[in-house]
C-alpha cells in the first residue's frame, strides 16, 4: 500500500488565500482568541481562554475547565465581551478543533462575523486565511 504524500488523504481543511488583516477602526471590534491548556488545576480550572482586542491589546482571561468545546467560547463571548461592548466584526484564531467546528462557523454566521484563521505552520496575527 502506497503512503506517500501525494496519496495520503489529508485532515487537513482546504488551502485558502492568505489576506492582510483588516485594521481595526474601534476597541472590541476585532478580537484574537487563543487557549492555554493544562494549566495546574485552581478550583477546577485547568485552561484558559484568552481573548484578546486586536485595535487596544486589551485581553481579558476567561477560566475553563478541561479542554474546551466549541460551544464554550461561544458562551464565553456572549458573557464576557458582547454583553460588555456588543457584536463584533472580526474574530481570528488558530486551527483548533474548537475554531473549525460547524458549531462555531454556525454561531459566527448567525452573528454576522467573520473567522480569520492563522495560516497554519506560520501562525502571523497580522494574516489571516479567508475560508
Amino acid at each position: 500500500m502506497p503512503t506517500c504524500a501525494q496519496t495520503r488523504i489529508s485532515h487537513q481543511l482546504p488551502e485558502g488565500l492568505l489576506e492582510p488583516l483588516t485594521v481595526p477602526q474601534a476597541p472590541w471590534s476585532h478580537l484574537s482568541i487563543d487557549f492555554l491548556n493544562d494549566l495546574p488545576s485552581s478550583g477546577g480550572f485547568t485552561s484558559m481562554m484568552v481573548i484578546t482586542d486586536c485595535f487596544s491589546k486589551a485581553c481579558k482571561l476567561v477560566p475553563m475547565k478541561g479542554l474546551p468545546t466549541a460551544m464554550q467560547p461561544a458562551e464565553a463571548l456572549l458573557q464576557h465581551v458582547f454583553h460588555n461592548f456588543g457584536l463584533l466584526e472580526d474574530i481570528v484564531s488558530d486551527r483548533g478543533s474548537q475554531f473549525t467546528s460547524g458549531v462555531w462557523r454556525s454561531f459566527c454566521e448567525q452573528l454576522g462575523i467573520r473567522i480569520s484563521l492563522s495560516s497554519g505552520y506560520h501562525p502571523n496575527p497580522t494574516v489571516r486565511q479567508s475560508i
